[in-house]
């Protein structure tokens, strides 16, 4: 906490702890990243999102992405089931009452600390949000949001894969082409020094 406070340690900063694989960058460790901005917010540290002291269930956000679609407004219970299908994260913008324009979850401590390490006071998250009617209805649009760019970006490398054979065979085509012709040239000059080389010798 010291460390990240003093800014010695940032969200890009590798850390390593018992259980871990490798070494990670703090913002791919959620709860570590959560409980560092709460503790420095705690501690008088300002954040974009600092307006924002406490969050419920019930409290109203709107969200957008990068691609500049708003979605909400939804509760923080919506919010959760998100986080947990993973169709948002630390980056993800977010607004509520209170504060100035959007700002990323990571920047709005009481949010960041309630989705990742899942605060007391959102215990049964999951169960409010299956009663919010737009709640699955919006994860499942997320997704499927979500798949169609994935297919996108697959076709569009499907088509650049196609495109650079096409243009690999125009290129080789050519070449074979003309060598084919070279080699026939030589086999005709062949037959024609050879026919010559006949004549003389019957003379």
């Amino acid at each position: 906490h010291i460390l990240w406070e003093k800014g010695a340690i940032d969200r890009d900063t590798f850390v390593w702890a018992d259980g871990m694989n490798d070494f990670r960058q703090v913002h791919q460790v959620p709860p570590l990243a959560a409980a560092l901005v709460a503790a420095a917010a705690d501690r008088g540290r300002t954040y974009p999102g600092g307006a924002v002291s406490a969050v419920s269930r019930q409290s109203s956000w709107t969200c957008r992405n990068a691609d500049g679609e708003v979605s909400g407004p939804v509760t923080t219970a919506t919010l959760k089931v998100w986080w947990d299908y993973e169709q948002i994260d630390e980056d993800s913008l977010v607004l509520t009452e209170g504060m100035g324009g959007y700002a990323p979850v990571c920047e709005v401590p009481p949010l960041f600390k309630a989705l990742a390490l899942g605060d007391k006071e959102l215990t049964g998250a999951n169960a409010d949000a299956a009663a919010d009617p737009g709640a699955e209805a919006a994860v499942s649009s997320q997704r499927l949001h979500r798949q169609q760019h994935q297919r996108q970006q697959h076709q569009h490398q499907d088509q650049h894969q196609e495109q650079s054979q096409q243009q690999h065979l125009q290129h080789k085509m050519p070449q074979q082409l003309q060598r084919r012709d070279v080699e026939e040239t030589a086999m005709i000059d062949a037959l024609r020094r050879g026919k010559e080389a006949g004549v003389m010798a019957d003379m």
